[in-house]
């Protein structure tokens, strides 16, 4: 259980704020169900994954929990805490600072540390930049840029857009990863949401060809509920 000392720390703190500023706090929780687990261009679980979490927020902190459970194999995979922090730098822009804590209950990899900072603008394509810095097993720098647009067909969706670098996270030798690309929809039900998505990926290098495969996907289907 030691490995979970940092994120029981955390989130008793945020609970903590919750009893003292219970009038600001806000949150969802969600189940999701992809038919495969797509990581930052990685094929991490080749089959169907059911992907529960949370996410609080009071001002401009926010607390999120994200796992990934394997159904053929009966096992929790990983679980992942981030504490995050935004502000807005300039009228259109917002600015991320955050910490994620990557738990693996199954000894596959060992738990890792990661900081990141982000900028996005609100206009249009609403493009945006991260930066991600693992300094324990991951070992190494990532980047992604992203774009989003929303149009209609009668239902609203978002169509959107990543690129992303990997600079020696997790043994990976420096390269452009893949390019992704999403299209989903969020269908309000009440407080409640459901959102299916199609996700597919174009390794950029070798060593993100899945199955020896330039090309990659899958598909999800969440239902979260907000508060």
């Amino acid at each position: 259980m030691k490995k979970f000392t940092v994120c029981t720390f955390i989130l008793i703190l945020f609970m903590t704020g919750k009893t003292a500023y219970s009038e600001g706090l806000s949150g969802d929780i969600y189940i999701a169900g992809v038919s495969k687990y797509l990581w930052r261009g990685q094929d991490l679980y080749d089959k169907f994954a059911l992907q529960p979490g949370f996410d609080l927020s009071l001002s401009s902190f926010s607390l999120g929990f994200w796992s990934s459970y394997h159904p053929d194999a009966e096992a929790l995979a990983e679980a992942d805490l981030t504490l995050s922090y935004s502000y807005e730098p300039m009228k259109n822009f917002t600015g991320n600072l955050g910490y994620t804590f990557y738990s693996f209950p199954q000894p596959v990899y060992g738990d890792s540390h990661e900081v990141y900072a982000g900028i996005s603008y609100s206009g249009f394509l609403s493009p945006g930049l991260k930066l991600f810095y693992d300094f324990d097993d991951g070992d190494g720098l990532y980047a992604e840029l992203s774009c989003s647009q929303g149009f209609s067909l009668g239902p609203e969706f978002s169509l959107g857009a990543s690129l992303g670098f990997n600079a020696g996270q997790w043994g990976y030798e420096s390269s452009l990863t893949v390019l992704g690309l999403s299209l989903s929809t969020v269908i309000p039900a009440g407080p409640v949401e459901i959102s299916p998505v199609l996700f597919g990926q174009l390794a950029l290098d070798d060593q993100y060809k899945n199955d020896d495969n330039l090309l990659d996907g899958y598909a999800g289907l969440s239902v979260k509920y907000n508060f």
